[in-house]
């Protein structure tokens, strides 16, 4: 009986076993029903965690009409109208650079390439049945294939409810870098208010007797600036991390794939080196869609540029030439 047991799984191992397939591949498959109602749960809450952030976005903007701009005008007409138009300038921005992210499809690739040679170069996804360049992944949210794609997170959902790819990344990163701006200027503008109103919130209410009125001001003023400073320091580290991103040329996707590349070439004693990294001016102008003529004075003003540059399309001038490298070494 024991030997029938043995054999039977040994037929059974010989149709399920792939030598491609990593130790991990079991545990996948396992909570493949759990990332399924994971998917839905997150396609169902994207529309009302946008609704959120537009909420708490006019909350803040209506108290700080109401705390904060009263206070700016007792600064004197040069400093106030500095303080009101720096204000109003990022209130544009991060309204018109959310609006872009939101709307703007990340970019899908062609189910009809115009060049039928170029999609030959290019492996089939499995989910979608269309060619994927270089730089492209399927996102289980979206259902679709993604160029370029960065990250389709939990916080990319709570703050623009889309996937970013190559054609929103650089209004995702512009909206994080101005919605910081926003927070931290509400942040340290108020600062000595929060502090008052923080130090007043720790007395004996018995013995100040508030008027209703300023204890509502109060309460307001508290929960403008703990919300102003958590986000303000949540953006810092989040954006922080996305510009080295841009820096260096990378996706999230491809920071995973990167880090085993170059502990595996670290091991045969070579050093790992981003194909797709061109320099720091080169990537962040590839990112934000300004050529070489063109100044990084258009970030100042809320306009929609496209990215300038395919990466794939050099890969695939790379294989036509026979120059092309799946990971390019050199040694150390």
């Amino acid at each position: 009986m024991l030997r029938q047991i043995k054999f039977l799984h040994y037929v059974l191992k010989s149709f399920l076993y792939n030598s491609f397939n990593s130790s991990l591949t079991l545990i996948e498959t396992a909570f493949q029903p759990t990332l399924f109602c994971f998917d839905i749960l997150i396609r169902i809450l994207g529309p009302l965690f946008v609704v959120l952030v537009i909420g708490l976005t006019t909350v803040v903007v209506v108290l700080y009409y109401r705390l904060l701009v009263p206070r700016i005008l007792t600064y004197g007409f040069i400093r106030s109208s500095c303080h009101l138009l720096y204000a109003h300038w990022l209130l544009v921005n991060i309204c018109h650079q959310y609006y872009r992210a939101v709307c703007t499809e990340p970019g899908y690739p062609d189910e009809n390439p115009e060049n039928a040679i170029e999609a030959l170069h290019y492996p089939v996804c499995k989910a979608c049945i269309v060619a994927k360049p270089p730089r492209t992944h399927h996102c289980r949210i979206c259902r679709r294939c993604i160029m370029k794609m960065d990250h389709h997170c939990l916080i990319s959902v709570a703050w623009v409810n889309n996937c970013v790819g190559r054609n929103n990344h650089r209004y995702f990163i512009l909206f994080c870098v101005y919605m910081f701006l926003g927070t931290l200027y509400v942040s340290l503008s108020g600062y000595d208010l929060f502090l008052d109103q923080l130090y007043l919130q720790l007395q004996d209410r018995s013995k100040l007797n508030l008027a209703s009125e300023y204890e509502t001001d109060q309460s307001s003023a508290l929960f403008l600036g703990i919300l102003c400073a958590t986000v303000a320091f949540i953006l810092l580290l989040f954006t922080g991390w996305h510009c080295f991103l841009i820096s260096t040329n990378q996706t999230t996707i491809e920071t995973y794939a990167n880090k085993k590349k170059k502990k595996l070439l670290k091991k045969k004693g070579k050093r790992f080196r981003n194909k797709y990294d061109r320099g720091f001016v080169s990537n962040w102008r590839s990112v934000l869609g300004i050529s070489r003529n063109d100044s990084f004075a258009l970030l100042l003003w809320p306009k929609a540029l496209p990215p300038i540059r395919d990466d794939y399309r050099t890969d695939y001038s790379n294989k036509l030439n026979g120059n092309f490298i799946v990971e390019t070494v050199r040694s150390v």
